[in-house]
């Protein structure tokens, strides 16, 4: 069971107003009516237009954003844009009623690299330093199961302990630029260092965008974003070129916003994190499929309300 939350906005950085439906059918706006800002983030779950956690976003030559690559395309069922169903992408746009209109889908990876190994029961795999589970709603691009030796890049959600729970993994046939999103630990600023499970990153030469100045320990808990150019499988290394804080890139303010994840944090009742989107609930907040009291570190939910 999926608990997923319903009702007005409240006043901390996400208040709970509408949700997709737990079978994935599109959702309305909680009014029905007026018009705003909206915005998604969670797994593509259909086309014809684009459909995030079960919402539809109309997609007329649309910015689609993949890395550092970006193209403007109107998504339909017979070319979606290099997108596909289980990726994870966070949609920016606006809602009129119960209408949404995407100004732009962007995709990221959970981890890009090396497959090290595969579990002989097939539920999960070792991506440079990165476990990765399966389950049966995990999309195979092409139905392709990679093998160790593979390169391979993985969509999905990062749990609390770092685990990655896969949506969607697709075997690269060309190289990849090794890159891992996950939370910092044993940072250590006098060797330049930190790890990503099991992956020790180095980050001497990398150009650091956004995050606090280096000190001691300082960046253990972020949830951090790094690429590279080279990974030692042997000493488990990634040289960084680049690390920045994991964002959602939505801006500060959306009327209508619903995030898709993992519990990380519980700071007390209808007060938490889906990942690094603070949630707060109040005494109008519908749920679904669940009560208050199973929002735990660890359990996997969907809110939608105002982000403010």
């Amino acid at each position: 069971t999926i608990p997923e939350w319903i009702g007005e906005s409240g006043p901390a950085s996400l208040g709970c107003s509408s949700v997709a439906s737990p079978d994935g059918a599109p959702s309305v706006s909680a009014s029905g009516a007026g018009s705003g800002t909206a915005s998604a983030s969670g797994t593509i779950t259909n086309f014809g237009s684009v459909y995030v956690n079960g919402k539809k976003f109309e997609t007329n030559e649309v910015e689609v954003i993949r890395g550092d690559q970006s193209n403007r395309c109107s998504i339909s069922p017979s070319n979606t844009c290099g997108l596909k169903k289980g990726m994870i992408v966070t949609v920016q746009g606006s809602f009129n009623g119960s209408q949404h209109t995407a100004a732009s889908v962007r995709q990221k990876d959970a981890v890009e690299g090396l497959v090290q190994s595969v579990a002989t029961d097939g539920l999960s795999l070792v991506v440079m330093g990165q476990t990765v589970l399966i389950d049966d709603t995990t999309t195979f691009d092409n139905t392709v199961h990679p093998v160790a030796g593979d390169n391979v890049e993985v969509n999905g959600h990062i749990r609390p302990d770092g685990v990655i729970q896969a949506t969607f993994i697709e075997k690269k046939l060309i190289a990849v630029t090794p890159e891992v999103r996950g939370f910092v630990k044993n940072h250590n600023d006098g060797g330049k260092t930190f790890q990503i499970g099991a992956l020790t990153v180095n980050y001497t030469t990398a150009v650091i965008n956004d995050l606090p100045a280096p000190s001691g320990s300082n960046w253990n808990g972020l949830l951090v974003e790094a690429k590279g150019t080279l990974f030692d499988a042997t000493t488990m290394t990634l040289t960084a070129t680049k690390v920045e804080p994991e964002s959602l890139g939505v801006g500060n303010n959306v009327d209508e916003f619903e995030v898709e994840g993992f519990v990380t944090q519980v700071l007390g009742a209808g007060d938490f994190f889906i990942g690094t989107t603070h949630v707060q609930t109040t005494s109008a907040t519908e749920f679904r499929g669940g009560t208050i009291d199973e929002i735990a570190i660890g359990a996997k939910v969907s809110a939608e309300g105002r982000l403010a």
